[in-house]
């Protein structure tokens, strides 16, 4: 019998949609023409991400291309081998810039004999905890895998939220249903409870139920369907019923593990709609005005550059050609800092990860119109910390953060 052997290849999903095919269909086709076998594992690195997020293992060989349909382009029509899924990453470590340090260097063709970096990437997809519980309780083609996976952060945010009144409807449009109408809600909601019995039993730590947080929007309680999270509910007073979900929200309200939850599933927090919302409302506390502790801040940066990596003494307040204003730049470095003093709110922070993002793409137009080379770099300094709610907005935009800062 042949040895098995470990690859990691590159997805271009600007040509194909490997991902929706693998999440869809359970596999996607890739050309026969790297002497794959039957039984190799191959991990798949995806353009859009930047990071590799499958681990599949090759089951045919020299067949016809079966993933035609989710191609931007016209398919090829060589002969080729059928990698089928077998797991998906939800963590932080298997981006570009983590692969490099285990000598990645190109990904234009297949790689196979860097047994260092595929060891680290075996590790990375053996240490995901108990991810493969969710693909075990709803198989990975079906809809409801792909549901349950967006619902659970949305409950866990909820809960650490103290949020009781949110309703079905609210649920599934943002979950994609514009309309708020889902017939399937119940049972995903119940795949979702099998999961959490499941996870508890294997690690033996008890895990209250989120799903009493969603309600009915004329009773604000759950459906009858709950029963099938708590059998005697079927069978309770309409008073009774309210006590006992006044009972379980607090529960699952004042839980202290559903990071860890998330986690030993393999799924990441959601973005904090709380946060978001005070943005939104324009009425952040101190918004738009500059406190001595960010003056303080902005201008110890602005001399002393090597916080930053740059060469020379920076400027405060320079003026972008969108009337934006950077609270530091270092013009021959080309950096520029945008600094969030201790007292400022996650709300705030959570602002400043996003300006990061309009400074970069107005400093690279400003220099492209030049006929300069876009080349700037834009860091967030914070004397705090970041939420885990921003530390998941910081790696999917890709910002660079210097926090717990301190002015020696």
């Amino acid at each position: 019998m042949a040895k098995q052997t470990y690859w990691l290849v590159y997805a271009n999903e600007d040509k194909c949609d490997h991902t929706e095919c693998l999440l869809q269909e359970g596999f996607i086709s890739w050309v026969n023409r790297y002497n794959f076998q039957i039984g190799d594992i191959v991990y798949v690195y995806v353009s859009d991400k930047k990071y590799v997020r499958f681990k599949t293992v090759v089951t045919e060989v020299g067949v016809p291309r079966k993933d035609a349909a989710y191609w931007k382009e016209t398919a090829p029509k060589d002969k080729t081998c059928t990698f089928e899924y077998v797991a998906e990453y939800y963590g932080d470590k298997l981006y570009r810039s983590d692969l490099e340090h285990y000598g990645l260097k190109s990904m234009e063709t297949p790689i196979r004999k860097n047994v260092e970096l595929q060891e680290y990437i075996t590790k990375q997809f053996d240490s995901m905890g108990y991810a493969y519980i969710i693909d075990k309780v709803c198989p990975v083609t079906k809809q409801t895998n792909k549901l349950v996976r967006l619902i659970l952060p949305i409950l866990v945010n909820w809960a650490k939220a103290g949020i009781t009144d949110k309703t079905y409807g609210d649920l599934n449009k943002l979950i994609g249903y514009k309309d708020g109408k889902n017939t399937s809600i119940g049972h995903q909601l119940g795949s979702l409870n099998l999961i959490l019995e499941k996870l508890s039993k294997a690690t033996g730590i008890e895990i209250p139920t989120p799903n009493s947080l969603v309600c009915n929007v004329q009773t604000g309680l759950p459906s009858e369907g709950f029963y099938f999270v708590k059998d005697s509910y079927k069978g309770m007073s309409l008073e009774q019923k309210r006590k006992f979900v006044r009972q379980l929200n607090s529960e699952a309200i004042n839980y202290k593990n559903w990071d860890w939850v998330l986690a030993q599933l393999g799924l990441k927090p959601v973005v904090s709609s709380e946060d978001e919302e005070v943005i939104r409302s324009g009425k952040m506390l101190g918004y738009g005005v500059e406190g001595a502790a960010h003056k303080l801040l902005k201008e110890y940066v602005a001399n002393h550059p090597e916080v930053v990596g740059a060469k020379e003494n920076g400027t405060n307040e320079h003026i972008l050609l969108s009337a934006d204003r950077l609270d530091v730049w270092f013009p021959q470095s080309h950096i520029a800092v945008e600094v969030k003093p201790k007292s400022s709110p996650n709300a705030d922070i959570m602002r400043g990860l996003y300006q990061c993002v309009k400074y970069k793409a107005i400093l690279d137009a400003e220099a492209a119109v030049h006929g300069e080379i876009p080349n700037a770099r834009v860091i967030l300094v914070i004397e705090g910390s970041l939420s885990v709610s921003n530390q998941e907005i910081m790696k999917t935009l890709g910002i660079e953060v210097i926090s717990e800062f301190e002015i020696q």
